[in-house]
């Protein structure tokens, strides 16, 4: 089950990787675009372990931590960006350079990725160029016109295949 903003706060119990823990403290704040980073302080209910300053990114049905690499696609084997990504995810594209090392056609989906900020846009170009410079072929499917627009924008278009959501 996803969390979501309005069951996540002081109190609740949840499970991330396996492990319940409940949220000893709360503290949100609304981004702009319907996004929000709430920042919880987490206690294990198998150690007793603390972890402070656990920032969790809420957007629809999207509760992975911030900054978490995407995982990918075990249907169809493409690497997933979902949600709202905005400046420099180090996480996102090393998980992406890993996931594209054994592939000659790197597929992108993007069917769940809401919004991508312009910085994050360029720091994509630079993986799109990294990826091409290297004999790889991405392919993004599923993109909103708004994050394909972005990426004309930018010259990813040059570099890469732009597939929109056709719903």
């Amino acid at each position: 089950m996803a969390l979501s903003i309005t069951n996540l706060k002081k109190g609740v119990m949840f499970q991330l990787d396996g492990e319940p823990f409940r949220v000893v403290e709360y503290n949100q704040k609304v981004m702009g675009r319907g996004g929000s980073i709430v920042n919880v302080r987490i206690r294990s209910l198998l150690d007793g372990k603390v972890l402070d300053q656990f920032d969790l990114v809420i957007n629809d049905n999207f509760d992975a931590p911030a900054g978490a690499a995407p995982e990918t696609s075990l249907t169809d084997e493409s690497f997933v960006l979902d949600g709202e990504i905005d400046g420099r995810p180090e996480a996102v594209f090393k998980s992406l350079r890993s996931y594209a090392q054994s592939r000659a056609e790197v597929v992108i989906d993007c069917r769940r990725l809401r919004r991508m900020d312009f910085v994050c846009a360029g720091e994509m170009l630079n993986e799109v160029a990294a990826l091409r410079g290297a004999g790889k072929v991405p392919v993004f499917r599923d993109l909103s016109y708004l994050v394909a627009c972005l990426m004309m924008v930018m010259g990813i278009h040059d570099l890469a295949e732009l597939n929109l959501r056709t719903h």
